[in-house]
């Protein structure tokens, strides 16, 4: 009876496997599936772009609940790995996710100093705006100035603060 019941549980989890297989493979071709693998090969080893590229694809809801990667796993990864796009991202297009972590308000100035630090203008630019709110206007003089170097063009305007 035992041997019974074990058997059927592995069949129903084989049949669940299969079942997943083919709805990824519904969502997405066979050239998505070995890009998406690729990509996803070179996020574990380390590479930050990859992570970025990784949070922008259309996964589908059967492989995020398979796997529990969502976009935002990615970003966190990308940032984690020294892609300043990532770092900004998490501040801005997750930060509902982001806020629901742990130490979010710690997590949310790291990201931005290591975004601004990697050469995102538009992060020194906001962190320039958290100086301004707690009243360091020297802080926030030097960042605006970083962030007019990096690109961000607003941050180049004279300062109404």
């Amino acid at each position: 009876m035992f041997r019974l019941i074990k058997s059927l549980s592995q069949l129903i989890f084989l049949l669940f496997v299969a079942f997943s297989v083919v709805m990824i493979t519904r969502e997405w071709s066979k050239t998505k599936i070995f890009e998406k693998l690729s990509l996803e090969r070179r996020c574990q080893m380390g590479d930050g772009t990859a992570c970025l590229n990784l949070s922008s694809y259309d996964m589908g809801p059967v492989y995020i609940k398979i796997t529990g990667r969502t976009p935002f796993f990615f970003t966190m990864k990308g940032c984690h790995f020294g892609n300043r796009q990532s770092c900004l991202l998490l501040v801005t297009k997750f930060k509902d996710e982001l806020i629901k972590l742990p130490d979010s308000a710690q997590l949310i100035s790291q990201s931005l100093n290591k975004s601004c630090l990697l050469g995102e203008g538009k992060a020194c630019s906001m962190l320039a705006q958290v100086h301004i709110e707690q009243g360091d206007m020297t802080g926030a003089s030097e960042l605006r100035s970083r962030a007019c170097w990096f690109g961000d063009s607003k941050s180049c305007l004279p300062s109404n603060n």
